[in-house]
């Protein structure tokens, strides 16, 4: 699915995916949706070695905190402070655009995605389209936003999201005939910075295919 793909943000872990949440390995070239339809969304973009791909992962002695439990997409989202809201709103503009752009040239990607996202995340988005564009493919489809918690510190914003992205999808262009969507139950954890420009830009995307 393309969040995968988007996880370009990120890799997807525990699935075939690969971004838009739609996009699975995120971001690496991953084909967004692929749970064969009879999937994009991952779609998410970047360089990372695991999941977010957005770039190789630092290393770290100190262990990670476990992430919040995000309801399934099926609850009602809970309500998020208006501090955190331009967060939110890049993160959710960031993935709304995967679907907006069909048959896009490489500067149609680098102009599209320059305000939610960092250059290397933008990089992968570039390589994923052409590998779409080889395929004959496309992302289809729209996203349904689910259950999701925003955590900002100072310039370091992530975002949790339990999302069910079925309706996110990957078509072929000479048909439409639909090649893959995306799965119930979308896992997607993000991490955005705030740049001096005072937007924010996602730098990163966890997927987890059957994460929620």
């Amino acid at each position: 699915m393309l969040a995968c793909a988007a996880a370009a943000t990120s890799a997807c872990s525990g699935g075939d995916v690969t971004q838009p949440s739609g996009l699975s390995a995120a971001e690496s070239v991953a084909d967004p949706a692929r749970e064969p339809a009879e999937d994009p969304s991952n779609h998410s973009a970047s360089g990372s070695s695991g999941a977010s791909g957005a770039g190789p992962a630092s290393s770290s002695s100190a262990a990670p905190s476990a992430p919040p439990t995000i309801p399934p997409p099926s609850s009602a989202p809970p309500t998020i402070p208006p501090a955190d809201q331009a967060a939110l709103a890049a993160y959710k503009h960031y993935y709304e655009t995967i679907y907006t752009l069909g048959t896009p040239s490489a500067q149609q990607v680098r102009t599209a995605f320059a305000p939610y996202a960092e250059k290397h995340v933008i990089d992968n988005w570039v390589a994923v389209f052409a590998q779409f564009a080889a395929d004959g493919t496309r992302p289809s489809g729209q996203v349904t936003f689910g259950a999701i918690q925003v955590s900002v510190t100072a310039g370091t914003a992530t975002v949790y999201e339990c999302r069910d992205a079925t309706t996110e999808t990957m078509s072929k262009v000479s048909t439409g005939e639909l090649v893959s969507h995306g799965s119930p139950g979308m896992r997607i954890d993000s991490q955005l910075n705030l740049g001096g420009d005072g937007r924010w830009r996602i730098t990163s995307s966890g997927v987890q295919p059957n994460g929620c």
